[in-house]
């Protein structure tokens, strides 16, 4: 039911609403969040869905045989089986939140790493930009790691 409407809010190019998050909300943390938000949403719906949609059929079926209720079902067959889809999602969700927040303080910020970016790059200081996109990517690679780790410590049992 909600697919279409889904589907039309993330065909729409969300970094482009970024100077009405920044509009709505000032130059501080809300428009940066509102933009983080805004692209890590979809992603990590996405992954979640596919992962829901990944469970053997066979499984729960021989669940509902045994009678299992639906509550069990998604306790012990739907979400262990979803877990490691949805931690890919949010791993790509919190890369791309990372160059939203980026993006959106290139745009209009009064500090940060992306306003920093700015001010080197109309000084044409190249090697502090390429300084502060070494620092965005060990960023991103930290993020990244961090997530794997998380997963491999919650996930011990696969």
């Amino acid at each position: 039911m909600f697919n279409p409407i889904f589907t039309a809010l993330n065909a729409m190019p969300r970094i482009a609403l970024a100077p009405l998050f920044i509009i709505w909300f000032g130059l501080g943390l809300g428009s940066k969040v509102a933009v983080g938000f805004s692209l890590t949403f979809f992603i990590v719906l996405t992954s979640t869905v596919a992962g829901g949609r990944g469970v053997n059929p066979d499984h729960t079926t021989l669940a509902h045989t045994l009678g299992a209720s639906e509550s069990q079902i998604f306790r012990k067959f739907v979400l262990p089986s979803a877990v490691p889809v949805i931690f890919n999602g949010l791993r790509l969700g919190l890369v791309f939140a990372l160059l939203g927040v980026i993006g959106a303080e290139i745009f209009a910020s009064e500090h940060g790493l992306g306003q920093t970016l700015s001010v080197l790059a109309a000084s044409f200081k190249t090697d502090g930009v390429f300084g502060i996109i070494f620092l965005l990517s060990m960023i991103g690679v930290g993020i990244s790691w961090g997530m794997t780790s998380l997963e491999n410590r919650l996930l011990r049992w696969r």
